[in-house]
């Protein structure tokens, strides 16, 4: 969504490719801005639907000379770069680190980059300690719990089940 409104406020066209079973109240919120979506089953899920449409959506891209943004730390390391500027403003608008962060999780780039960010802000000295950052997700996507819950450092792909949708359908298989 945010995505979409950025495009919308700078003039742009934007398609955005999500997952097929994704919400109606996010599909409504994206396309509130304006933003042509379209929906893939498996995309997110299945490693080769993700690598297709990811190798379709640069080779469009390249074509047309558009501009393709994708919003995950794997695909747009460069791009997450910029979510480092949250700890910044957050920090500037306390005036000094907050004792906690809450940061909504899906594959973990916010996270990630939210927490270099208040490393940088640290190392420019402009605070003298870091946040306790916290990881939250939703009660469907349990798959960060479940690897800590098993003493596992990496995280095995698991389906998020987290829309009614997905939860009315894991329970007919």
């Amino acid at each position: 969504a945010a995505f979409a409104a950025y495009a919308r406020r700078a003039q742009l066209p934007c398609y955005l490719i999500v997952l097929g079973d994704t919400k109606r109240e996010k599909l409504a919120q994206i396309q509130a801005y304006g933003a042509t979506v379209i929906g893939i089953h498996d995309f997110g899920r299945d490693p080769r639907v993700k690598e297709a449409v990811f190798g379709l959506l640069q080779q469009v891209a390249q074509e047309r000379r558009w501009l393709l943004g994708i919003t995950t730390n794997t695909h747009s390391p460069i791009g997450m770069r910029g979510i480092r500027a949250i700890a910044k403003e957050i920090c500037r608008d306390l005036q000094g680190s907050p004792d906690r962060v809450f940061v909504p999780v899906g594959g973990g780039g916010l996270f990630a980059s939210s927490w270099q960010g208040f490393i940088d802000v640290k190392d420019d000295g402009l605070i003298d300690r870091l946040p306790r950052m916290m990881a939250v997700h939703p009660s469907g996507a349990p798959f960060l719990t479940e690897a800590r819950r098993r003493g596992r450092a990496d995280i095995p792909p698991a389906e998020c089940t987290s829309s009614r949708a997905m939860m009315a359908r894991g329970r007919k298989r």
